[in-house]
């Protein structure tokens, strides 16, 4: 059995956590702040410790009237709440776009920025591990076959001392010297965004990727934003290959890399992340 509890507008939220804590056969499932898009830089403001307290205990924040609000105040109320809360999804597409279903996946931890990071950390660990172990039998140059889950797939040749695809001629740190476990090896970074790209706009930045003098190298990146024309951009990349597909309206946008040696600064400039 489920049970919502919805405090009153002066009551604490880490309060109300407290409480339930203490009552025995029942726990937590989800601590949930509802702010009004257009008014979060005055609740700050105006109720500060009440405010604060809400948000900086839930596990998912809902942002209201985003159909509403203008792209600007939408995209600062998020960046605003994220300040205060770096480990909640916030959530800024209009409720009328989304289902019950996706919202409680996200209450729920099913779908988080955490949760995509995780995935693609353990898609490619495994598939760095198998390609390790075809290496060492097969005894030719070998390959690193990088996989969508929309089974699309792209082989591409990934020898040792060469030069990567940007010409950059490093070798890459995932060397066949040693093995190194996936976590020594490679850093991801994800963001999640409310902010609006067109596909020709997604297309361009991820093609950009490939200069690995400048953002390191990348060996995949992943996600999905919302556009201008209001369908949303789903998008896939491996070195020298972007794939981009048209979708239905998530949560809230997602961008997620996992490469070695990312330079994080350059990604956030190149996708205007604050």
């Amino acid at each position: 059995d489920r049970i919502l509890i919805e405090p009153s507008g002066v009551g604490k939220l880490s309060d109300v956590a407290k409480a339930v804590a203490g009552v025995e056969g029942a726990e937590i499932g989800a601590k949930v702040t509802v702010v009004d898009a257009g008014k979060c830089r005055m609740y700050i403001r105006n109720f500060g410790e009440f405010f604060n307290d809400q948000v900086q205990h839930a596990d998912v924040i809902v942002l209201s009237r985003t159909d509403s609000a203008s792209d600007g105040k939408v995209v600062t109320a998020s960046a605003m709440l994220s300040q205060l809360n770096p480990n909640a999804t916030v959530i800024t597409t209009p409720w009328s776009e989304l289902s019950g279903e996706q919202i409680v996946q996200v209450m729920e931890r099913i779908d988080s920025l955490s949760s995509t990071m995780h995935e693609m950390t353990h898609f490619h660990e495994h598939h760095h591990d198998h390609d390790h172990d075809h290496d060492e039998h097969c005894g030719h140059d070998h390959e690193h076959e990088h996989e969508h889950e929309h089974e699309h797939h792209h082989d591409h040749d990934h020898e040792h001392g060469d030069h990567c695809s940007c010409g950059c001629g490093h070798d890459h740190d995932h060397d066949h010297a040693g093995h190194h476990h996936a976590d020594e090896v490679f850093t991801s970074w994800g963001v999640e965004t409310p902010k609006k790209f067109s596909e020709e706009e997604i297309r361009e930045k991820l093609n950009e990727l490939d200069d690995c003098r400048h953002y390191g190298t990348i060996l995949r990146a992943k996600g999905f934003v919302d556009s201008p024309d209001g369908e949303w951009v789903y998008f896939d990349y491996v070195p020298g290959e972007v794939d981009i597909r048209r979708g239905g309206a998530a949560v809230t946008g997602r961008i997620c890399v996992i490469g070695s040696k990312i330079n994080e600064q350059a990604i956030k400039e190149l996708f205007n992340i604050e």
